[in-house]
């Protein structure tokens, strides 16, 4: 039997999260909803939802202002700047990240 529309969940997520959170929670939401069959895009690439075929995405964003998107923090990260003492000592400590 081919799934409905509403037996897929399509969901974006960026390559980095994906693995790190989305991944494992699947088999806990599986299990718990045996009808559904989720197809998971891990893609850092900047979708329209409603355009593309996407049903639920996880950004990661300080704001989305887009209005074609709805909202909800569910997390918050630490951004970690690691060096190694090697590269410290050939070009110093930073001063200033630069964006």
């Amino acid at each position: 039997m081919i799934a409905s529309s509403s037996d897929l969940l399509n969901t974006l997520i960026t390559a980095e999260c994906g693995g790190q959170y989305l991944v494992p929670l699947t088999a806990f939401y599986g299990n718990k909803h045996l009808q559904v069959k989720l197809d998971i895009l891990m893609d850092n690439t900047p979708i329209d939802l409603f355009d593309d075929r996407t049903n639920l995405a996880f950004k990661v964003a300080e704001n989305l202002t887009s209005a074609s998107y709805i909202d909800q923090n569910i997390y918050q990260s630490c951004l970690s700047l690691w060096a190694s003492h090697d590269y410290l000592k050939r070009f110093g400590f930073p001063k200033l990240l630069k964006i």
